[in-house]
């Protein structure tokens, strides 16, 4: 998995992303022979029962993921100053994803030409999705066409504006 370098817009520095269970991530998407074997073998199997996702969900509500709560605030820096309630508060590593934020920490800015954007995360836009030859989706190559899948909506927004956000609580 390449590094994720983005631009702090407070303070126009280049900065490298902090990424949350790289490890995994590089497992399943990493260009190695062993990330591309159970890419092919082993994921699709992982992916296509629910009993994974359902079992991993579970585990992330349960009070024993509490405990990764402060790891994470204290490793990706997390304000704590933010939420609405204490760290100790949140009762899984869940709750502290789904966390209340002051109102004054995240104001709406006025105005017809704003996006409000709904979570933390990084923010791809696309003014002219016509404008470009694609884009990627956990590393892969995908056009309007293809991503949508359907005639009449491409020719729809196939000259639209497009944002591709992707969570990153940090």
């Amino acid at each position: 998995m390449s590094e994720i370098v983005y631009r702090d817009r407070e303070s126009g520095e280049q900065k490298k992303e902090k990424v949350y269970g790289k490890f995994f991530l590089e497992a399943v998407y990493g260009t190695s022979l062993l990330s591309k074997l159970f890419s092919l073998i082993a994921l699709p199997l992982i992916s296509n029962i629910p009993f994974f996702s359902k079992l991993y969900g579970k585990r992330q509500k349960s009070l024993k993921s509490r405990g990764k709560v402060r790891p994470f605030i204290e490793n990706f820096h997390v304000d704590t100053q933010e939420f609405t309630e204490s760290p100790e508060s949140f009762q899984s590593f869940n709750d502290f994803f789904i966390r209340k934020l002051k109102p004054e920490v995240r104001p709406l800015a006025p105005g017809d030409e704003v996006a409000v954007l709904p979570a933390d995360g990084r923010y791809l836009v696309y003014p002219d999705i016509s404008a470009v030859e694609g884009f990627y989706v956990k590393e892969k190559k995908f056009d309007l066409h293809r991503l949508i899948q359907d005639e009449f909506l491409f020719e729809l927004y196939k000259r639209g504006s497009m944002v591709i956000a992707r969570l990153c609580p940090t």
